[in-house]
């Protein structure tokens, strides 16, 4: 019992010298996560890589902007909600750059297949941001009837609309390009395949 008190108050003492951010107890870390602005991200990095405790990590991930940090966290982090977190604050960090990107880099290019398929793909192919570049790159690798259908009619690019109307199989996504696309050719190309 003796030896637990002069633990804890060793434990204490040591704290005073250390940043909010390492002390002992979860709850101070917490608060210090709290107080820790966005351009503290060397620290955030390494809270959300390394601290021991889940909730801690998670909130660090949570103010954490790191793109390859935030892809390794979610792949490799030991508790599933952290991962799964992680995995979120990745993909909505990829599109803020993507849509605020003129032109596209190859890394930025190489993101776009953990984003295909999602609710993220649409939101860039909607977006009047996103380059013609990212747009036509997603509809190569998109796969989702719906996002296709959608790209297809709201495209301004006549090329971008017409490659996303080619992928779309069903019959009644075919019916609405061919009645609402922007672009007449994608219109009469999908009436024809009625």
């Amino acid at each position: 019992m003796g030896l637990a008190i002069l633990l804890e108050i060793s434990m204490s003492v040591f704290d005073v010298f250390k940043p909010k951010w390492q002390n002992s107890n979860p709850a101070k870390r917490l608060e210090a996560i709290a107080e820790l602005g966005a351009d503290n991200q060397d620290v955030l990095e390494r809270i959300a890589l390394s601290d021991d405790e889940a909730s801690v990590r998670a909130a660090a991930v949570k103010k954490l902007t790191l793109i390859a940090s935030l892809l390794k966290i979610s792949k490799d982090d030991a508790d599933a909600d952290v991962k799964r977190l992680a995995k979120n604050r990745y993909l909505e960090e990829v599109v803020k750059k993507l849509k605020s990107a003129a032109e596209p880099s190859a890394e930025d290019l190489s993101y776009l297949n953990d984003l295909k398929d999602t609710h993220f793909a649409e939101d860039l192919l909607k977006g009047v941001n996103t380059s013609e570049t990212v747009r036509a790159e997603l509809v190569k690798i998109c796969d989702k009837q719906s996002v296709l259908a959608m790209a297809a009619i709201r495209d301004l690019n006549d090329d971008i609309a017409m490659a996303a109307a080619r992928k779309v199989t069903s019959d009644s996504l075919l019916q609405d390009i061919a009645k609402s696309s922007r672009q007449p050719e994608v219109r009469k190309a999908a009436s024809e395949r009625l």
